[in-house]
């Protein structure tokens, strides 16, 4: 209670010494109305106050200004003034107005809606020689990129991000991690890699917190295998809205992977607020989830829903579901089929697999056609499908599907089908180099 009284007290000091004309009273209400001390927080009136300031010559009011205007979520939003003020207070040097001037040219935001980046860069450059970090940052984005006239260097890009995280930008940590996971315009370090991605997550940078989360869950960048710091730093990410990592930890939850106990709820939980932002793998795991708990009706709408995107993996759940008429869907093997077509088209193997062996045995909506069966086993074998595989090698060893009888290429299928640990494959194998009195396995 003390300290709220003090700064009413203050306050009132402030509207008095501002009665008297003193700029530093206007830029110090300013800040009490923006931030809340002492006053209800009115943006509005903060406008005045840094206004009244500025117009008395306050560099860093003049600035104040410059930001809110710039500001996209005040209501206060005017491009044209955020550049008049900026240009007071970068006359001045000062490297906050510098650096938003050259983040507002290369939006498009300083020349009346286009693009300056030459602008951008001449700002940054200045701001960035005077240690500002988010200006540095911005300056190596652009050498990154090859932009705003200057030359397309890795090795600057990298140069400008590590001032900047030094400094502890967090985009620009985050940046230099993967730099130096990559070996870009650095020396590949592991150890620094995780260092800065480090640094960016423990620091709230979402991207970094799910990156480290990976990194944990699977054993990357040196880093051992360690579930529960993977949840932990996903868990952090989810909070802040982030779709992966909330996806990531509802995966954790639904499987309990590393010892971590299983929790259907929670995963769903999590799968639905991912799912809510649109996020596509997010929403067929939700659609798997509420398929495993018998809830097949919700997962028919997701499925659905995918399907109309094009998602060839929940075609393929949908098929499966008319076939067997499941989640209040009527039997039909004319939409399976459609389904199975669509999924097929699309590049997807499980369902360029089912198509091939509908094809293969025929049925009242499919006439049976060996060649066209042939051919989506080869595309499906192409992937890494192992049926397809098997069943390529076995149309090979006969001469079927419009195909030369090959020993030779029936083994190499039989041999990529094995290594997949698909059943039978390895047998077939061992089979046919004992039918030639070989006694050992080719794979052994």
């Amino acid at each position: 209670m003390g300290v709220e009284k003090n700064e009413k007290i203050g306050f009132s000091w402030l509207q008095a010494a501002a009665r008297q004309g003193e700029s530093e009273a206007f830029y110090d209400l300013g800040g009490c109305y923006e931030e809340g001390r002492g006053s209800d927080k009115n943006m509005k009136k903060a406008e005045k106050q840094y206004k009244e300031a500025a117009e008395r010559g306050h560099i860093e009011a003049s600035f104040k200004l410059a930001r809110l205007y710039s500001s996209k979520d005040e209501g206060l939003r005017n491009d044209i003034e955020a550049v008049r003020w900026a240009k007071k207070a970068a006359q001045q040097n000062n490297s906050d107005a510098l650096a938003l001037l050259g983040i507002m040219h290369a939006e498009g935001r300083a020349s009346v809606a286009r693009e300056d980046e030459a602008e951008a860069v001449k700002w940054c450059q200045v701001a960035a020689q005077q240690d500002h970090a988010i200006a540095q940052f911005k300056l190596a984005e652009m050498y990154g990129m090859g932009r705003g006239g200057l030359p397309k260097s890795e090795t600057e890009a990298a140069k400008w991000c590590k001032k900047a995280a030094l400094q502890r930008c967090l985009p620009a940590q985050y940046i230099l991690g993967g730099l130096y996971s990559e070996g870009r315009g650095v020396n590949r370090n592991e150890e620094k890699a995780i260092r800065w991605c480090r640094a960016a997550a423990k620091g709230g940078h979402v991207q970094a917190q799910g990156v480290l989360g990976l990194m944990y869950l699977n054993g990357r960048e040196g880093l051992q295998k360690n579930e529960r710091e993977a949840k932990k730093w996903f868990e952090k990410a989810a909070l802040q809205g982030d779709a992966i990592a909330q996806n990531n930890l509802a995966m954790i939850y639904k499987t309990g992977i590393g010892g971590l106990q299983k929790n259907k709820q929670e995963a769903k939980k999590w799968f639905k607020k991912s799912a809510q932002q649109a996020y596509p793998e997010a929403q067929f795991n939700l659609a798997e989830l509420y398929e495993s708990m018998g809830k097949l009706e919700k997962a028919v709408k997701l499925y659905e829903k995918l399907g109309q995107q094009g998602h060839p993996v929940a075609g393929d759940k949908l098929a499966m579901m008319y076939r067997t008429g499941k989640g209040g869907l009527p039997k039909s093997e004319t939409e399976a089929l459609k389904l199975y077509i669509q999924a097929a088209q699309q590049g997807h193997p499980l369902a360029q697999f089912k198509l091939a062996t509908m094809y293969e045995t025929g049925s009242s909506e499919l006439q049976k056609n060996e060649t066209e069966a042939r051919l989506w086993y080869e595309k499906a074998a192409w992937q890494g499908h192992p049926g397809a595989q098997f069943k390529l090698a076995e149309m090979y060893e006969i001469g079927s599907g419009g195909l030369q009888k090959s020993e030779t290429k029936a083994r190499i299928w039989y041999e990529k089908a094995a290594q997949h640990g698909y059943p039978g494959a390895q047998a077939k194998l061992a089979e046919n180099e004992k039918a030639k009195g070989i006694d050992k396995p080719l794979l052994h």
